[in-house]
């Protein structure tokens, strides 16, 4: 499972988001691990992370394969692009570098409650408390950036999948954002790691 260390790699965005279920369920326990050490070698290539700064799941395991690398000299804390909606999600977070994410900008609410209708019906959106609201908002600069005109390159999740193959949960915000945008997702669930591996080092040698 061993991905290209190419450190011209600098510009590289990859949304690193997903289930908490990969580490509350123990049948996919096994996953944990793998998941970990693919964010461990996209933090020694350079590439920039986003996420959300959850504690379980695959956002949790990235920040912490981050900061592993990060303190080991082997990546920078420039590559942590991490958002919250609030301050109150930092001070609770146990996360290492927790103190470098970024709250999502006020100005930009009605610029992501636009995106947010592309991709949730309009009944699941008035249905959403402001915490909810909240939470699906934040996603929306996992997979735009802080400008909200910033796409990832990629997403790089553990999303459980329905029988249509339509994405579980609240990472289902993110996912669909970006296969509408037609941003590669990677999904750690239903792909085989050596297929894993090849997807990500095309990602990586710029293919």
């Amino acid at each position: 499972m061993s991905l290209v260390q190419n450190k011209n790699t600098s510009n590289l965005r990859i949304a690193m988001i997903g289930s908490r279920n990969l580490e509350k369920v123990a049948a996919y326990s096994s996953q944990v691990e793998i998941y970990f050490d693919y964010c461990y070698q996209l933090a020694k290539a350079g590439v920039v992370m986003t996420s959300g700064l959850c504690l379980k799941g695959p956002d949790g395991l990235a920040q912490k394969a981050y900061a592993k690398a990060i303190d080991e000299g082997l990546a920078s804390t420039s590559q942590l692009e991490v958002y919250v909606c609030d301050q109150s999600m930092i001070r609770k977070s146990p996360l290492p570098y927790k103190d470098l994410s970024i709250v999502m900008p006020s100005p930009l609410k009605a610029k992501r409650i636009e995106w947010l209708s592309k991709v949730m019906s309009s009944s699941h959106l008035n249905a959403c408390n402001d915490y909810a609201l909240g939470q699906h908002q934040r996603n929306v600069h996992q997979v735009l950036g802080l400008d909200l005109n910033s796409p990832v390159d990629a997403v790089f999740t553990w999303c459980m999948l329905n029988k249509d193959g339509s994405p579980m949960g609240g990472t289902a915000t993110a996912f669909n954002l970006a296969k509408l945008l037609n941003i590669p997702i990677i999904n750690l669930f239903n792909t085989k790691p050596d297929d894993v591996t090849i997807q990500l080092n095309k990602l990586l040698v710029g293919e």
